[in-house]
């Protein structure tokens, strides 16, 4: 019985874990190139309503731009200037932030569209991290320095795929996400939970 317990509570362990802080759907890009990608989050904090993300864009990064969401206030920060209303189109963004109300067990994505600097990958891949702050009703998930977000300048895309995938079939990989935003579960999670429910199964119904 407490083994059965154990590799359940393993289990929920591993759902948590897969769906945690928020996170770049797409973090990966080629030097020079213009990146669409979101921010993703998955839940609220201890149960509570996201009512505001805020990202604090790296010094490397000139030109970004934030989408603005339906029900939500979107509020932008620039270099050298102390207020969003001030700003013009030829200044860098240092940061943004949305607004709102959402509920903890909701899924978000918040998008960008970003110009991603050329730079020099030869010696290897950069790093760039977005510094982000969750800020619900009861807490605050706060990300930065290594932890923070990232986008990593690469010379070369890695792509997570089937194998076994018919290539020459039309593929969007969109449709990882469904239209409420929420994470897609295909792919090497969508096995590891499926491996996870057969073991647990098995162990109870041979006990």
């Amino acid at each position: 019985m407490m083994k059965s317990t154990f590799l359940g509570l393993s289990f929920i362990l591993i759902i948590q874990g897969a769906f945690a802080h928020p996170g770049f759907t797409t973090e990966q890009a080629l030097p020079g190139t213009t990146l669409n990608t979101s921010m993703a989050v998955n839940h609220g904090c201890k149960g509570s309503p996201t009512t505001e993300v805020s990202i604090t864009v790296p010094e490397e990064i000139t030109k970004i731009e934030p989408v603005e969401l339906e029900n939500w206030t979107l509020n932008v920060e620039y270099r050298n200037s102390s207020s969003g209303q001030q700003g013009n189109s030829t200044q860098a963004i240092s940061g943004f932030k949305w607004s709102g109300n959402l509920d903890p067990e909701t899924p978000q994505e918040f998008g960008m569209v970003i110009d991603i600097p050329n730079l020099d990958v030869s010696q290897g891949n950069i790093t760039l991290y977005f510094p982000t702050v969750q800020t619900c009703a009861n807490a605050t998930i706060e990300m930065a320095g290594t932890e923070a977000p990232h986008i990593i300048v690469t010379s070369e895309i890695i792509v997570e795929h089937d194998h076994d995938h018919d290539h020459d079939h039309d593929h969007d990989h969109d449709h990882d996400h469904d239209e409420s935003g929420a994470p897609g579960t295909s792919g090497p999670f969508a096995n590891l939970v499926a491996a996870s429910v057969l073991g647990v199964g098995y162990y109870i119904l041979s006990n």
